[in-house]
């Protein structure tokens, strides 16, 4: 009876011993990483019944009494590995006083690690005598320290199971799986270990296999459960997401399909017999030749609706294929969530397979905010959200209902309507303007028929609103044209005052003709850059004030094709180039450098002629006065047929008269004289007897903000100034936004952020709002230095009264 109760009982440890194995090797190969635990927690479950069977066997009390510690001290080690599993798998990890009671009970293990260690030679714990029969050795004496061995190990295991216990009442129903097959596998195992001691009457403890069988339970459990849950789930996200998906396996036979199928495919009957090939028939599909994977349109006749098509193989590591997946789109618009407006994607396949469902001609209008990334870095992408989605609601209640709207690409919001002019468009925007607490750019396109493309009308309207940004002095895409402005401005002093006259009187001459939205920004375009060629001209040359020799007169015409090469080589304005290239061909061909005549110059090099020829007539020259403007009038109607495209001439000489007080600079303000200054400079000083001045001190206060842009340090103009006192700061804690209005804080801080990442100054213009409620205009120059005794970012800043009104200033950039 003795010996067939050992044989079953190394039996069952044998078993339970390469079950332990098996769970340990598997755990450390599972990418999880609480599973280590328990791998440690199952190995030393391991050691536990080899020193305990160990034992069994030994003849001398000394190795009897080794094995026995061994024993012992696997068992809490074991415990306490497990319990650090449940921490982790209960998600209990960042749980303070769940982090100190591991912390005490390592230390408690530890201890009786010791107790175990020193127990072979001193048995303060366990003794044990000599006896015959079935065990060799039999324990006669448990000392206190036995008892705190098994309170320990009952409290840690009683630990992790009330942790188990917990989570499980806290969790999700759905996610009790994790926590209910544990706790239940573990409840077996204590009850077949408690009748097994209670009903085998041998000397044999089956409860040491208890240590290597809780592991193994636990593993088997949460596999199961994690199983059981990914399953859960992907039937839930197949069943829930947009796409219909069907699945053959490698002989073809259905293995599976969601109701989004059965929804698109109408008429298509999923039965398990179903076969992949009468699937195809059904849908008229041919695979051959698709390859590994590959996209096509899919008619369900039943719906009269094309669906997309996704097809791929699935194929195992060495290749072979082992199912064919299939998944099916609607093309129908899809909705935006932020704007409420049509998605890009779903537009562009629907406006190219059903451009026929829109009316046409069509006007298309593009539309972006200013700066929209430089707000998000600055205050966060809720608050860019917020605008964008006041943009559309904008758009929306101001365009005509039966509009089409449209989110494109980068945040660009689309308006599709009927054919509208350009005036009434700008009217719309104008109203819009002050719902919107930001800048915005618009372009405009048109499509005339339904042989004509939107998408290429939508790309045409981007490349207008491009060159409309470049032109944006407060805009991130300008810092090149700004730099082409500054060459430009070395070779001629009056460049800008010359380019803001011909764009004023280009638009003029352009709306009267009927220009579109992208020839008026081509054209505005044009005026800034039709001559920067001249910058690789010497400037020798360019200011001679005498005639020109014949060599000097065929450099100065090689500007053109610079001026060509340098926009052709920039992708801004390679559109352009041409324009520039042709911008000095005459009406009778005897231009330069191609010899273009009448039609064949570009419409926009005829006009940029004409204005140019007559700004450059009513403008002081190194080498000529001005002439007045009946004069340059004259002049106009009198090379017209021959310089000057007659029709233009026509059309732009009521505008000449018109807006010649707006077009016309004063050359005695712009140069003046040295001898006349100086006697200006006399009488104002002879009316004024020396009793005022004009030369004065300036207020200014200089203050500092933190990396949070809160002030820390403020001066003694301060107060004088913004009406706030240091105690103010102190009592609240003021940020640099506090002192700007509400209205201007966007404008404000996108300003900064863009003249920051550029140069580490930032000058410009602004109100403030002072402590009693008064705006001010003040001119602010910031700068960003590092503090080494704080280790962060400082922002300096000056301001100082402006002499301007009060009327809100424009930020802008000043020359620093």
């Amino acid at each position: 009876m003795e010996n067939g109760s050992l044989i079953t009982f190394i039996s069952i440890s044998i078993v339970v011993v390469a079950a332990a194995l098996y769970v340990g090797v598997a755990s450390i190969k599972s990418k999880k990483s609480e599973f280590k635990w328990i791998a440690t927690s199952a190995g030393l479950g391991v050691l536990s019944v080899v020193f305990y069977i160990c034992r069994i066997f030994v003849e001398e009390r000394g190795l009897f009494m080794a094995f026995s510690s061994l024993c012992f001290i696997c068992i809490p080690l074991s415990l306490y590995f497990y319990m650090r599993f449940v921490n982790v798998y209960a998600l209990t990890s960042d749980v303070y006083w769940i982090r100190l009671l591991l912390r005490v009970s390592f230390i408690a293990v530890l201890f009786d690690v010791v107790v175990w260690l020193v127990n072979p030679f001193y048995a303060w714990v366990l003794e044990c005598e000599l006896e015959t029969g079935f065990m060799n050795y039999q324990i006669v004496y448990k000392g206190v320290l036995y008892y705190y061995h098994h309170l320990i190990c009952r409290l840690i295991f009683l630990f992790s199971m009330g942790l188990l216990f917990y989570r499980f009442l806290q969790a999700p129903r759905v996610f009790r799986k994790r926590y209910q097959g544990v706790i239940i596998s573990v409840a077996f195992f204590i009850m077949l270990n408690y009748l097994l001691d209670k009903f085998i009457a041998v000397k044999l403890e089956y409860s040491i296999h208890f240590y290597c069988w809780l592991p193994v339970c636990t593993y088997l459990s949460c596999r199961y459960a994690v199983m059981d849950m990914l399953n859960y789930f992907k039937d839930n996200v197949f069943e829930n997401i947009e796409q219909g998906i069907v699945l053959f396996d490698f002989k073809g036979s259905l293995i599976f399909h969601n109701l989004k199928a059965e929804k698109l495919l109408v008429g298509m009957k999923f039965r398990e017999s179903l076969h992949q090939d009468d699937f195809l028939k059904m849908l008229d599909l041919n695979l051959v030749d698709s390859g590994d994977a590959c996209s096509m349109p899919c008619y369900v006749a039943q719906s009269g609706k094309i669906m997309r098509c996704d097809f791929r193989k699935i194929k195992e590591k060495k290749g072979q294929t082992i199912g064919i997946l299939f998944v099916f789109s609607d093309t129908v618009m899809k909705t935006d969530l932020l704007t409420g407006f049509r998605s890009w994607d779903s537009f562009v396949v629907f406006a190219t397979k059903d451009s026929a469902e829109f009316s046409y001609p069509m006007t298309v209008v593009l539309c972006d905010l200013n700066n929209l990334s430089s707000l998000n870095s600055a205050k966060g992408r809720n608050v860019g959200d917020g605008l964008l989605r006041d943009f559309a609601t904008a758009l929306k209640n101001n365009f005509p209902e039966d509009s089409y709207f449209v989110r494109g690409e980068d945040a660009k919001l689309i308006v599709l309507c009927a054919r509208m002019e350009l005036s009434k468009i700008d009217k719309i925007m104008k109203q819009i303007k002050p719902l919107i607490n930001c800048k915005f750019q618009y372009a405009v396109d048109e499509v005339l028929s339904q042989n004509s493309s939107i998408i290429d009308a939508i790309t045409s309207a981007r490349q207008t609103l491009n060159q409309k940004k470049l032109m944006d002095k407060g805009s991130a895409h300008s810092e090149l044209l700004t730099s082409l402005e500054r060459a430009l401005q070395e070779c001629d002093s009056d460049t800008e005052a010359h380019v803001r006259r011909t764009q004023r009187m280009g638009a003029a001459l352009g709306k009267r003709i009927g220009l579109t939205d992208k020839q008026q920004s081509s054209l505005s375009l044009l005026c800034l850059l039709h001559d920067i060629g001249k910058i690789g001209v010497p400037l020798d040359i360019l200011n001679k004030p005498g005639k020109l020799t014949d060599e000097e007169w065929n450099y100065i015409k090689t500007h053109v094709h610079k001026g060509y090469q340098i926009a052709k080589s920039s992708k801004g304005l390679n559109e352009i180039s041409d324009m520039i290239l042709h911008h000095h061909e005459r009406w009778d061909g005897k231009g330069y450098p191609d010899g273009l005549k009448q039609e064949e110059i570009p419409l926009l090099s005829r006009i940029i002629s004409v204005v140019d020829a007559f700004d450059a007539m009513v403008s002081n020259r190194s080498y000529r006065a001005a002439k007045s403007v009946d004069e340059a009038v004259a002049e106009l109607e009198r090379c017209s047929g021959t310089q000057f495209d007659p029709m233009l001439v026509k059309e732009f000489v009521p505008i000449c008269r018109n807006m010649v007080g707006n077009v016309i600079p004063d050359e005695d303000k712009v140069r003046m004289p040295a001898d006349v200054v100086a006697e200006k400079s006399r009488a104002m000083k002879s009316k004024f007897n020396g009793t005022e001045h004009n030369v004065h001190p300036v207020m200014y206060s200089h203050y500092v903000l933190n990396s949070r842009n809160e002030i820390i340090k403020i001066d003694d103009n301060f107060e004088t100034m913004t009406g706030y006192s240091w105690d103010d700061i102190k009592d609240k804690t003021m940020e640099q936004q506090d002192l700007i209005p509400d209205e201007d804080v966007t404008e404000y801080l996108c300003f900064v952020s863009e003249a920051l990442a550029k140069k580490p100054i930032a000058y410009c213009e602004h109100r403030l709002k002072r402590k009693d409620g008064k705006i001010i205009n003040v001119i602010c120059l910031g700068k960003v230095v590092y503090d080494s005794a704080s280790h962060e970012t400082r922002s300096e800043i000056i301001v100082s009264n402006s002499p301007e009104s009060s009327a809100k200033p424009k930020l802008r950039n000043k020359a620093v």
